[in-house]
């Protein structure tokens, strides 16, 4: 009987059309909920970061690296290295007494509390640089490339701004976007 087919046709185009608003308003919720939590606490953290990373990046100005290959001087667990292989030294001979994973605090740098910690993950020594945010550097053998790593370590802490303003601003469109997109019908 066509009237049966047509009935049967008709029955599974009103279920796929109920999956199909099932998964809109799916969607919609998962979207308004996004509006609501999830966009102003993301930017309120990114903003905060920013700021964080903006003191950094001051601090940096306030210590910077010497233009010629002269060294700043540093402090490696309560002692003063004015030079450069000494305290690169130090910092290697740290490494060696450590005996635990766990970060233990070693000295200042350039107005930045350092701590070395060792990554059991990497299987390799580690140097966290500390201001109002942190970075971690992977330290090697040189007692030189040690200090010359965390320099450029110190120097990231602006691209790391430029990085976290652009995820802001990817966030903030994002939530523009999620707005009209919630508003479509």
């Amino acid at each position: 009987n066509p009237y049966i087919k047509e009935k049967m046709d008709l029955d599974i185009q009103v279920q796929k059309l109920r999956l199909l608003k099932s998964n809109f308003l799916s969607e919609r919720y998962a979207l308004e909920d996004k509006i609501i939590k999830f966009y102003p606490q993301e930017i309120a953290r990114r903003t905060e970061t920013i700021a964080s990373l903006k003191s950094d990046v001051e601090r940096v100005a306030q210590h910077p690296k010497p233009i010629d290959d002269t060294f700043v001087g540093m402090t490696v667990k309560g002692v003063f290295y004015s030079e450069k292989a000494d305290a690169g030294k130090a910092i290697i001979e740290a490494c060696k007494q450590m005996n635990s994973p766990d970060p233990i605090p070693l000295g200042k740098y350039r107005g930045f509390e350092t701590e070395l910690l060792f990554n059991t993950t990497e299987r390799s020594y580690e140097e966290r640089i500390k201001g109002v945010t942190s970075k971690n550097i992977t330290l090697g053998d040189d007692a030189h490339g040690n200090i010359t790593r965390i320099d450029n370590g110190i120097e990231k802490f602006a691209e790391s701004l430029t990085f976290a303003e652009s995820e802001l601003e990817n966030t903030k469109t994002q939530f523009e976007t999620a707005k009209k997109e919630v508003q479509k019908p």
